[in-house]
């Protein structure tokens, strides 16, 4: 018999042994990872707004009131363009969501007013959240920024 058989019997055998015994009660241990429900990450309106605000850039206050008032995903929001807004009926074109599907969401005005307040800074053409290095920001670049507001919204 091998080590690890040996050891993994030993180990069986004593806690067999010790639930058989009365004053001591053992329990295999549990799996305490669980995966977070929705409600667990929800925040309320005026929470929003507090993280909003601890946004260090009007840039980084968009991408936090668009994720909170869309619940788009990441690669939707860094893929999203300006062609995409259609702000006349207030609504997102995702043209590549999941599963390779389009998908219309609609947005509030407070966020076509920070859209709009958002364009003088760069313009309206390509992809509304640049980067420097590859023209568009980066799912990773988009985790950074959040954890960035997190981190200073406390």
């Amino acid at each position: 018999m091998g080590l690890i058989r040996r050891a993994k019997t030993a180990l069986r055998t004593l806690f067999l042994s010790l639930n058989d015994t009365p004053t001591v009660t053992a329990e295999p241990p549990r799996d305490t990872s669980h995966q977070l429900t929705n409600a667990e990450f929800s925040l309320t309106a005026n929470q929003v707004q507090r993280v909003i605000a601890a946004a260090s850039t009007p840039r980084d206050a968009l991408l936090i009131r668009l994720l909170a008032e869309t619940g788009m995903r990441r690669s939707e929001v860094v893929n999203l363009q300006w062609e995409d807004i259609d702000a006349d009926q207030r609504r997102l074109v995702i043209r590549n969501g999941k599963g390779g599907k389009m998908r219309i969401v609609p947005m509030t005005s407070a966020l076509c007013e920070a859209f709009d307040s958002h364009a003088p800074l760069i313009g309206r053409r390509g992809f509304i959240f640049d980067s420097r290095q590859s023209g568009r920001l980066s799912a990773r670049q988009l985790n950074r920024i959040v954890a960035r507001v997190h981190s200073g919204y406390g």
